[in-house]
């Protein structure tokens, strides 16, 4: 059938998964009862990209739509504080250098699309964990070297491994906005990550969630204490995750466990008030549903909704790039926002 034929109202269908009812049992025990837990004064809104080159203001306009929308729901913008977290730049310089070399050596076609696969699939090719495991900082021998700085500075840069570049920089961003609003420090985290960008923020919750893992052994400056609960993401309580190629990752993990979601404190706090929502397109060939990953994600994720997203590209696999500022993700991250804030 073709896209107008199944086009429904509100651009949302009846989410799918091995549980149509979209949430994990313990969460749909309380379906039809009121929301659990106290409201949360400040809720932290960050937003993760995806693959292909990004602007470092790649987030204003959806965090403007989503302004406009939680003022229509009574939410003053002080109640909330979003940003985006522009991850790109650890892996740009490579990327462009190498084009550059390479187109100025041979006359090349297709030099939009080359720039594409270089920025897309380069992205995803260069972010990989070492197989050495916790080389990233480490000299000759493999052993982790790690560069101690107080709890109020960034994490420093590992020049030498993309993969630790990129969680430096989510780490700092995160560091950053904590900085700038310390009633932050202990605020509810929703997450929104797209494409790459939700495989990223993953492996960044796994790493430094669990005791004894990679970052720990490279980076035990974000362990301090003394750093606050959101820059460790013990506050962890919403995520939306849209466009999400998590699956393609995970194929050759058959026991593969999500990331720890939500903070065990912020589940005690706010109760089933905290959900993963991950939003796909039927068109977008880069967006997957996550449940049917195993009965581990099916517990996990709270619902697989599909989304008809909007625009000249939606109705084609160039859909990939259209959920940003389409109110089906607005909807999901004000939802979560409202939620937590007792709206």
């Amino acid at each position: 059938a073709g896209r107008a034929a199944r086009h429904v109202k509100g651009d949302v269908r009846a989410p799918v998964g091995p549980a149509a009812e979209g949430v994990p049992a313990e969460g749909r025990a309380a379906e039809g009862m009121a929301a659990q837990g106290p409201a949360a004064e400040r809720v932290a809104v960050a937003l993760v990209h995806g693959i292909g080159t990004q602007d470092a203001d790649f987030a204003d306009r959806t965090l403007q739509l989503l302004r406009d929308r939680l003022r229509t729901s009574g939410i003053d913008d002080d109640r909330w504080v979003g940003w985006g977290i522009h991850w790109q730049p650890a892996l740009n310089a490579a990327q462009r250098s190498y084009y550059e070399r390479a187109s100025s050596a041979h006359e090349l076609d297709w030099n939009e699309l080359r720039v594409f696969v270089v920025h897309s699939l380069g992205d995803a090719a260069a972010y990989q964990r070492r197989p050495d495991g916790a080389r990233g900082g480490g000299g000759d021998d493999g052993a982790a070297r790690s560069v101690h700085v107080s709890p109020s500075e960034p994490v420093p840069l590992r020049d030498n491994d993309p993969y630790q570049r990129v969680h430096a920089m989510l780490a700092n961003s995160l560091h950053a906005q904590v900085a700038a609003h310390p009633t932050l420090a202990e605020a509810p985290l929703v997450v929104g990550a797209h494409s790459l960008g939700a495989h990223i923020f993953s492996n960044f919750a796994w790493d430094w969630g669990h005791d004894g893992g990679l970052a720990q052994r490279i980076f035990p400056e974000l362990h301090d204490a003394r750093r606050t609960p959101l820059e460790r993401l013990q506050t962890l309580a919403g995520l939306v995750t849209f466009g999400a190629n998590l699956p393609l990752f995970l194929f050759g993990l058959p026991d593969a466990v999500p990331l720890p979601f939500p903070a065990p404190t912020m589940r005690a706090r706010y109760g089933v008030k905290c959900r993963w929502i991950n939003l796909f397109d039927r068109d977008d060939p880069l967006g997957w549903p996550l449940r049917p990953v195993n009965e581990a994600f099916a517990r996990a994720v709270d619902e697989d909704r599909e989304v008809l997203l909007r625009g000249p590209a939606a109705p084609t696999p160039l859909s990939h790039n259209a959920y940003w500022n389409d109110p089906a993700l607005i909807d999901a991250l004000a939802q979560q926002v409202e939620a937590l804030l007792g709206r």
